[in-house]
């Protein structure tokens, strides 16, 4: 997703929560969502989650793919939880093939990272956990030698789209 995108959560056709992206720090993004709102009652337990995604450039309304990494105690079912107060790391993909048009591999990586992009690639970003950015740039081959072991976000930009992956170094 890119600065300005939204992101809402849904319960059904209910809106319990929503969000603008303000930063390439994916944990700088939150989205809040309640079981119980200001103005009534928010998500019902165990019902699906739905992530629908605004696009900026396009102004349209997007269907998204999401996963839950299982992150320092992150909340990880597909479904709302019992109880408020529970965080989840959310990856959100929308609805579109420009991630087939990326490869990053080998994934688990040991001493080099390679990026294969049908576009030329304007910028990439490679965050810890924490959220830091530990490398920015835009070679296609990432020597990762001096990275400690451990789980990394990538996220790979050109002149139209973005994408972002989690990636581990070994």
């Amino acid at each position: 997703m890119e600065i300005g995108d939204e992101v809402a959560a849904f319960d059904g056709e209910k809106i319990i929560g929503s969000t603008k992206i303000i930063s390439n720090n994916i944990f700088e993004n939150e989205l809040p969502a309640f079981s119980t709102l200001t103005d009534g009652k928010g998500y019902i337990k165990g019902n699906p989650i739905i992530l629908k995604a605004w696009s900026n450039a396009s102004k349209n309304v997007e269907d998204t793919e999401f996963t839950i990494d299982n992150i320092s105690g992150a909340y990880i079912e597909n479904v709302y939880p019992a109880y408020d107060g529970q965080f989840s790391v959310v990856n959100i993909t929308k609805s579109t093939e420009k991630e087939n048009l990326i490869a990053i591999f080998p994934n688990p990586a040991e001493d080099v990272i390679n990026i294969s992009c049908s576009d030329p690639t304007k910028n990439i970003t490679i965050f810890n956990l924490c959220g830091q950015s530990i490398y920015q740039g835009n070679n296609s081959i990432i020597n990762t030698s001096n990275f400690k072991s451990g789980i990394y976000i990538i996220k790979v930009e050109t002149r139209d789209y973005s994408i972002s992956e989690k990636i581990t170094i070994k």
